[in-house]
């Protein structure tokens, strides 16, 4: 009778077949508490996403760069 290892979860990719990280935005603490409630009320289906769509844009204009910092995946 063989012993059967416990294996769980999924086999680690091999290097070559692993993804590069996904860049996140860095976001104002002071916005922070917005975006947060944002997320979840898109989420639970009370913001519509011409709503969100909007509100993207404002972020995104010219002058608001203070806002919004994009970093690279990799920390």
């Amino acid at each position: 009778m063989s012993k059967k290892k416990n294996k769980r979860g999924r086999k680690a990719l091999p290097p070559d077949k692993k993804k590069p990280p996904q860049p996140t935005i860095k976001i104002n603490e002071a916005l922070l508490p917005f975006v947060k409630l944002l997320k979840a009320e898109f989420k639970a289906k009370r913001v519509s996403d011409d709503t969100l769509n909007r509100l993207t844009e404002c972020l995104l204009e010219p002058g608001s760069e203070h806002l919004i910092k994009e970093h690279s995946g990799d920390h």
